[in-house]
């Protein structure tokens, strides 16, 4: 992910190559990766800082796979893997979706999530 502030370029970087992005209202950014995804925040000098969200995974849930999709909808995001959706609460809770389908896609409009499956969408 690239910053730039009008003069200067900033890089960051997570620990698997990044695959997508998702700005919330509050400014925070949701990344996510190969096997891995966090939350990019400003600290109180303005710059910004990495957290790692999947290291707190059940190990059940930590084989997952490239995160090809993030959704912020109200107080929850969606990572969208081939295999899973996580959804993240604000309480700092998650949970798993699990299907026998592939995920292929997601997307909000308005306050309504769909995904593309395998087998249709939902």
């Amino acid at each position: 992910m690239l910053e730039y502030d009008g003069e200067h370029w900033r890089l960051y970087g997570m620990s698997t190559p990044m695959r997508s992005l998702c700005l919330s209202p509050d400014g925070e950014i949701y990344a996510g990766g190969s096997g891995e995804f966090g939350v990019y925040w400003s600290d109180e000098l303005g710059r910004m800082r990495y957290t790692s969200l999947s290291d707190n995974l059940r190990d059940e849930d930590r084989s997952f796979g490239e995160v090809w999709n993030i959704c912020i909808t109200g107080s929850s995001v969606y990572m969208q893997t081939r295999s899973k959706i996580f959804v993240l609460h604000a309480d700092g809770s998650y949970q798993t979706i699990e299907s026998d389908a592939v995920f292929q896609q997601m997307c909000h409009v308005g306050d309504a999530l769909y995904v593309a499956c395998s087998i249709g969408i939902y």
